[in-house]
C-alpha cells in the first residue's frame, strides 16, 4: 500500500483500485476491505461521487465516467510506437524477424511501427493490402502461442510464456508451418 504525505489522496486511490478491481462495490464491501473508518469511507465516497469519480447505482458504487474523459486526455499526447520499442526491438532480436506493431481498422491491418530482421524480405507498402496479406505470419503466430501453451507448468508466469513462443518460433520449419497452416485458432 503505498503512503505519501496526502493520506486524502491515498485513501481515495485505495477506493478507486478497490472497486477498479471488482467492478463495482457496496459501502459494506468498501469500507471492510479498504480499510479506512466508517466517517471516512462515507465521506470519500460522497465527495468522490459530488465530483464525479464515482457513480452509485442500485447501492454499489462504480468508477465514474469522469475517468474516461482523463484517460483520453492522458493519452492525447501519448505516443504508443515509443512504448512498443523496446519489446518490438527485443523481439525482433530474440526471433529474428520483423516485428509489427498494428490495429484492425475493420478487416484492414494498419501498422504502426515496424521493425525489421536483418533476414526479413522486405515489403516497403501495405498499402491497400487486405489483412489477409498477413494471415499467414497471423496463424504461425496463434501456432507458436498454442505451442508454449503446452509446454507451461503451473509456476510459469509470463516472461516464461513469452520465451515460450520465440523459441517455438524460431524452431519452425516446413513441416511444423504445414501443420499450423491446418491449426483452428479459436
Amino acid at each position: 500500500m503505498i503512503a505519501t504525505k496526502t493520506p486524502a489522496i491515498d485513501k481515495a486511490a485505495r477506493i478507486f483500485h478497490f472497486i477498479a478491481g471488482k467492478g463495482s462495490a457496496t459501502y459494506s464491501e468498501i469500507h471492510q476491505n479498504v480499510g479506512l473508518p466508517q466517517s471516512t469511507t462515507s465521506a470519500l465516497l460522497a465527495s468522490l461521487t459530488t465530483h464525479a469519480f464515482l457513480r452509485q447505482k442500485n447501492g454499489r458504487y462504480y468508477l465514474g465516467l469522469i475517468f474516461y474523459e482523463l484517460g483520453n486526455k492522458a493519452i492525447q499526447d501519448f505516443d504508443f510506437r515509443e512504448l512498443a520499442e523496446e519489446s518490438l526491438v527485443f523481439l525482433r532480436d530474440q526471433t529474428r524477424l520483423a516485428c509489427h506493431l498494428g490495429v484492425l481498422d475493420g478487416s484492414t491491418g494498419i501498422y504502426l511501427a515496424k521493425k525489421e530482421s536483418q533476414n526479413a524480405i522486405i515489403v516497403r507498402s501495405w498499402k491497400d493490402h487486405p489483412l489477409e496479406a498477413a494471415a499467414a505470419a497471423v496463424c504461425a503466430m496463434g501456432f507458436a502461442g498454442e505451442i508454449a501453451h503446452e509446454r507451461l507448468t503451473t509456476q510459469d508466469g509470463n516472461a516464461t510464456y513469452r520465451n515460450y513462443i520465440i523459441d517455438a518460433i524460431y524452431h519452425m520449419d516446413g513441416d511444423v508451418l504445414e501443420h499450423g497452416a491446418k491449426f483452428e485458432v479459436k
